[in-house]
């Protein structure tokens, strides 16, 4: 406490928020960034920073429970969305003025927060995944009473519902989403027809903890599973390509725009970073 004495009056000023520092550990999906801004979260908090000089630009009080991933929106370069293990997404600007709210929009989706992706077409739609074995579709222009459900990837009719860990919206056809699951399946889904394909799981039980569009094929992509197995998948006929030795604790996979049929993985503990090829 700090006593302020003023006049005849002794104000008592009390905390009512710490900003917890650092950057958390137990998500590795918490830290995006734009041209011009990079973010990364500690628990409770998200830290904004330039770009150019690295330099503080926002410190931002975002939720009240464990933020669990951090999305750039790819047509607005100032704004991003943020997802919580309170169920809650919100959208920031960071380029908002002084005195300003960040906050754009949020919406209470009940169960934690798994994944989320932004509609790279510039739609300003947000898919949002969450522990209750649901997707939803979020257009952040609209109200919350224009929100989609896509009961696909985890039809509750199923025995033991899967999860979706990674959302992976297409980089060219707009209609298309893939989610990876907890139970290691792949499932994709197509918003215009609602017809959905699944890839069934190498090894049953082992979730999906990454996976990538080839932005040179339509139909390839990278998947890797917490047990470290990378493959590469053709979608369209629905066939594993190829198989690559395995990668303890990967976490995270990347395609190299720069070097076409080149990739690189990401160990979750160490942070050794590998480049492999396709090939």
């Amino acid at each position: 406490l700090k006593h302020l004495a003023m006049g005849d009056e002794i104000y008592s000023l009390t905390q009512t928020r710490l900003h917890p520092s650092g950057c958390q550990q137990w998500h590795p999906t918490i830290v995006a960034g734009s041209d011009k801004y990079v973010a990364f979260c500690s628990t409770l908090s998200i830290y904004v920073y330039s770009t150019r000089g690295f330099e503080l630009k926002k410190l931002i009080d975002a939720h009240p429970k464990c933020i669990s991933f951090l999305s750039w929106c790819p047509s607005q370069p100032s704004r991003f969305a943020s997802g919580s293990l309170d169920g809650s997404v919100t959208i920031w600007d960071c380029e908002n003025k002084e005195g300003e709210n960040e906050m754009i929009a949020t919406l209470n989706f009940c169960s934690s927060v798994c994944a989320i992706d932004w509609d790279p077409s510039g739609s300003m739609t947000l898919a949002v995944s969450t522990k209750s074995s649901s997707i939803f579709l979020w257009d952040t222009r609209k109200s919350s009473s224009d929100l989609k459900s896509m009961e696909l990837a985890h039809a509750r009719k199923e025995a033991d519902p899967a999860i979706a860990l990674v959302l992976r919206w297409h980089s060219t056809d707009y209609q298309t989403i893939a989610s990876g699951n907890s139970d290691g399946s792949i499932r994709l889904f197509d918003i215009a027809t609602k017809a959905l394909e699944k890839i069934p799981p190498i090894e049953k039980g082992v979730s999906i903890c990454d996976m990538q569009w080839d932005p040179n094929s339509q139909d390839y992509m990278l998947a890797c599973n917490i047990n470290g197995a990378i493959r590469l998948i053709d979608v369209s006929r629905n066939e594993i390509i190829r198989s690559y030795e395995r990668e303890p604790k990967v976490q995270s996979i990347c395609w190299m725009d720069w070097a076409p049929g080149n990739f690189c993985t990401c160990t979750l503990r160490t942070g050794v970073v590998k480049v492999w090829n396709v090939s």
